[in-house]
This record gives structure tokens, sequence and C-alpha cells, in this order.
């Protein structure tokens, strides 16, 4: 019953010359500034004044930028897997990280914190990592990846989606304290 009162309204839609499902089944257009098959970092650098964030080079990360967004968040974004022989000049990857520093945590409890982000994200991926001052640190890492072209605007997006796992981690992180 349902699938021919489905058929009739959109042969109806059709033959009455409306937009009817047909409008609301198509996905919006998207413009697409530009399609690289590899980045550089000064691609990215383009991309995140885009965005108005501030962006220095790190101090801790050879080649890695600094990032502070709009709302307060900083990372470290950088170029990986760069200058293959027989891939276009560039890099193929994209890497962001940002940490907290955890002084006075359980570890167990940080390492279920993150098993639980891991398991119910996929905006991005925690980890724990022992910091030079053997203090520990807990880490969220987005790797895009950029092999055989990818848009400026899809890089946009994964700079929007890393701000927005950024926001999410440090949500869960408000438990331990």
């Amino acid at each position: 019953m349902l699938k021919s009162i489905f058929g009739s309204v959109l042969a109806l839609s059709f033959l009455l010359g409306s937009p009817g499902l047909s409008a609301i089944a198509a996905p919006p257009a998207v413009e697409t500034k530009q399609v690289l098959n590899a980045v550089t970092l000064n691609d990215v650098r383009s991309i995140i004044d885009e965005l108005d964030w501030t962006r220095e080079p790190s101090e801790e990360i050879d080649g890695f930028d600094l990032v502070t967004t709009y709302d307060g968040w900083i990372f470290h974004i950088g170029t990986r897997i760069c200058d293959i022989k027989d891939q276009p000049p560039g890099c193929l990857g994209i890497e962001m990280l940002a940490y907290w520093a955890m002084d006075e945590v359980d570890y167990n409890e940080l390492a279920d914190l993150i098993n639980e982000f891991n398991r119910t994200s996929v905006i991005g991926k925690a980890y724990i990592s022992t910091a030079s001052d053997s203090n520990l640190a807990a880490w969220v890492a987005r790797y895009v990846i950029t092999d055989n072209g990818i848009s400026s605007k899809n890089i946009y997006a994964n700079l929007i989606e890393f701000n927005a796992a950024l926001a999410a981690f440090d949500e869960e992180l408000d438990v331990l304290y």
C-alpha cells in the first residue's frame, strides 16, 4: 500500500511539473575550488587562512605549523609522505595533532576514556604517550589521505571536523578532573 502511494505521488509530481521528491533527493551543489593531486604545507596554510585561524611554525614538531582556531583550540598540522618517486610533487597526507598534558591522572582511567572515545568517534583517534618530562599526555590525531587528488573544500571540511573532535575529546576529559 505504502509503495503504491509513494509511486503515485512520485508520478503525479512529474506529471504536474512540480519538484516533488526528486528535488529532495538531489544533493546540494558544492563548488570545488581546486583539486590537488598532492599538497604542500603552503596549500594547507592558505586554507587555514580562509578560516581566519592563526598559524605559526611549530617549535615542537619540525615542519609543522601550530594553529589556533577561532574558538581557541590549538593543534599542530603538517604534511606527510612527501616527494615520493612516481607521484606528483608534494605530499600525499596531512596530519593534525593536539595534546593535553595530564598531570595527576590515573593511567587506567585515562586509557578507559580514550578507548571509549576511539570506539564511539570517527572524527579523530586518541592515544596516550609519555611526554619528555615523564608526564602523561593525551593526544587526538586525524590523518587525511590525499592520494589521487583531494579538493581544497575537502581539506577545509577536515579542518572543521578536527576542530569538532578537539571539542568532543575535551568534553570527555572533563570527567577526569
